[in-house]
């Protein structure tokens, strides 16, 4: 089935929780604790082994993190996408919210809260599609320009690999058994 909506998330803790059937133990977890998790999850163990031992087992045996935002979003046919760490240029809704903050902000004459809720409704009720799809387009923009620099950064780092494949004696790399700290 296809996805008809999509959430775009950062990767604030709340969007990182893990479901309770892929949550590893903890360092911090008693040794029968995490003996307990492995029987939970059909590892065989021996029983003279360490607490190490078994905390090595856990990492060695762990399922894929699975995401509760991610398997709730699943259950009503929610595709999600998540930004990369400290890239919330890349989200729309960003443009959006200042956008609206600016709108109060600008109108809030009373300062209260019901003024608050009554100008933030009024301009959620005047956003258009043509503007929404406006923040959608510039956030595309600053995509391309990030795909560009990323294309730039992966040839240059390969002229540098190439450079150091050619020049195998560099400055760093020679092998210099003359310098014997004698001053010449």
């Amino acid at each position: 089935y296809a996805f008809s909506i999509t959430i775009i998330i950062d990767n604030a803790s709340w969007h990182r929780e893990v479901t309770d059937d892929t949550k590893p133990p903890q360092r911090s977890w008693r040794k029968q604790m995490i003996a307990n998790w492995l029987n939970d999850h059909n590892v065989l163990y021996a029983d003279d082994i360490s607490k190490a031992e078994l905390l090595q087992l856990v990492y060695a045996n762990l399922s894929r993190k699975k995401y509760k935002v991610d398997e709730e979003a699943k259950i009503y046919r929610i595709n999600i996408l998540r930004l990369p760490i400290r890239h919330c240029i890349l989200n729309p809704i960003e443009l959006a919210w200042t956008n609206m903050k600016t709108y109060i902000r600008d109108r809030n004459t009373k300062f209260t809260l019901t003024e608050v809720n009554k100008v933030a409704q009024e301009w959620i009720d005047n956003l258009d599609a043509t503007e929404a799809t406006n923040y959608v387009n510039h956030v595309k923009q600053y995509e391309a320009t990030f795909k560009k620099a990323d294309m730039f950064a992966e040839r240059i780092e390969e002229e540098l690999n190439d450079d150091d494949d050619e020049d195998e004696y560099s400055v760093f790399g020679a092998d210099t058994d003359d310098d014997d700290g004698d001053e010449e």
